[in-house]
């Protein structure tokens, strides 16, 4: 079991180093080595943070989940010995519990959406960003950019963010 998950894994890394270098061939190619560099740079000055949020969603989701759970386990627990609780007068007691658990679960889905929104904004933000660099550069270096060196240059980024974050997510 575990050689099937090696062989698979050095598979996609091998798909990851091939589709990297492919990019950057083809936009060398097009725009020429100091545009290359600088949407390369670019691109890669985001993967850390984006990858960053994405382990943080992952980390948010699952403290929630769990929260969620025992909030649902109270709730059932509650709701079987509703007699004998509202026997001894434990109400207030559980109902505090239950807000007490609602509320630190809501802090947790709070900065879970959140996290996950500015993943997207970065998500969306970074080949723009990327684009801008790589205009700048070129009209540094005395050049013109048509639009299909800017289509060529958006979709290799657009290959590149598939699989730099799916692989490395």
């Amino acid at each position: 079991h575990r050689l099937d998950e090696n062989i698979v894994s050095a598979s996609v890394f091998f798909n990851l180093i091939t589709a990297i270098c492919m990019t950057c061939v083809i936009m060398y190619i097009e725009l020429g080595l100091y545009a290359t560099l600088a949407g390369i740079t670019s691109i890669m000055m985001f993967l850390p943070l984006q990858i960053a949020l994405g382990r943080l969603v992952v980390y948010l989701r699952e403290k929630a989940a769990l929260l969620t759970d025992n909030r649902v386990k109270i709730t059932h627990e509650i709701v079987l010995f509703i007699k004998v609780i509202k026997m001894y007068g434990w109400e207030i007691m559980f109902k505090d519990l239950v807000a007490r658990i609602r509320r630190k679960e809501g802090h947790y889905l709070a900065i879970f959406v959140f996290a996950e929104s500015l993943g997207i904004a970065l998500y969306v933000l970074a080949p723009v960003t990327s684009l801008l660099i790589v205009i700048s550069v070129k009209m540094k270096v005395g050049e013109e950019m048509n639009t299909s060196q800017i289509f060529i240059f958006l979709s290799m980024v657009g290959v590149l963010k598939v699989y730099c974050i799916s692989y490395l997510s």
